[in-house]
């Protein structure tokens, strides 16, 4: 048994509001948190997140991977691997036998395009407008909807190393709270 003092509870996509604490300090903040299980939305007014503005959808990218498997092996009748869905993801085309399948990357963009068009509905069926704030998208679904965010948020932010920035704003918020 033990016990846990003085813990702090952030919201998961934090990294990047405290990243850079001379920057984000004096601006307003949208952090969507795009991840395996789910996408997560946080509003920061400076380094202070609006708890009423917290949210959570199921889109994560767990589901893309499910959707793109799924019309694969209807399409083309070829059966994948989880394993394999990240890479077609990453990738924006199916390979077959060393060959890449005709119509796969038209196909792939599409789902990958409306699963994240899902994220931002969620979003703003709940509040969200994206107005007057600066929009971060981080975690590993971000990296792998780059080209869909870029296209629909030319100006948003994606972070790079989304667990690096984690533990480096942990390390800031430690830091803050202790006067260092």
């Amino acid at each position: 048994m033990f016990e846990l003092r003085n813990t702090i509870t952030v919201f998961e996509g934090v990294g990047s509001v405290f990243h850079d604490v001379n920057v984000t300090k004096n601006i307003n903040t949208c952090v969507v948190d795009v991840g395996g299980l789910n996408a997560t939305l946080c509003q920061f007014d400076g380094l202070t997140p609006n708890f009423n503005s917290m949210v959570v959808s199921n889109n994560g990218c767990n589901i893309l991977k499910g959707k793109i498997g799924r019309m694969i092996n209807e399409k083309f009748n070829i059966a994948v691997e989880s394993n394999d869905l990240e890479r077609i993801i990453h990738d924006g085309y199916l390979m077959y036998e060393g060959a890449i399948v005709t119509d796969s990357h038209h196909l792939i963009e599409q789902i990958k395009d409306s699963h994240f068009q899902e994220i931002i509905s969620f979003a703003k069926s709940r509040g969200y407008t994206f107005n007057n704030t600066n929009i971060t998208f981080c975690g590993g679904g971000a990296l792998l909807l780059h080209n869909c965010i870029k296209e629909h948020f030319p100006h948003a932010k994606i972070v790079v190393n989304p667990q690096f920035a984690n533990v480096k704003s942990f390390l800031q918020i430690l830091k803050i709270k202790n006067n260092v």
